[in-house]
């Protein structure tokens, strides 16, 4: 196999390996965006929660409906803290990947720019070769045409 072609090679398996590491990167940036509309309605329904209990507690209620809505009010936000901490996790897990595409992509960059230099190198060698064989035919019928 010339070393051309293995370049080459090298550089499409790191072009693959890149387009791979970039929809890990779009995949895992989907996780992170669907966190929001969960994320959202807690805080709605934290929000609305804590108006009741605010309500409630400004007119003679029954103990236990306060008590209720405090224990609601604290699922809520247990809720909210698990959501936060995947949250974080996946958005950890996309610094993680697109760090990972960088490094890719410019391994991918680097390999073609080898295989690019093998090709002009071996480009380069073929004109020297055409150039050394044009002027030795040049010689040749220069030494003829003085017979």
């Amino acid at each position: 196999m010339s070393a051309v072609r293995t370049w080459m090679l090298l550089a499409d398996r790191a072009e693959a390996k890149a387009r791979e590491a970039l929809a890990e990167v779009v995949r895992l940036q989907r996780i992170l965006d669907a966190f929001e509309t969960p994320a959202e309605r807690l805080r709605e329904l934290h929000a609305d929660y804590c108006e009741r209990l605010h309500r409630i507690s400004d007119t003679p209620r029954p103990m236990s409906e306060a008590l209720n809505l405090r224990r609601f009010i604290e699922h809520i936000e247990g809720l909210q803290a698990d959501l936060e901490r995947k949250r974080l996790a996946a958005a950890a897990a996309v610094a993680t990947a697109r760090e990972t595409h960088a490094k890719v992509e410019q391994e991918h960059t680097r390999m073609r720019g080898l295989a690019d230099r093998a090709n002009e190198k071996i480009r380069r060698a073929a004109q020297v070769a055409e150039t050394r064989q044009m002027d030795a035919l040049g010689v040749a019928r220069f030494n003829l045409g003085r017979r």
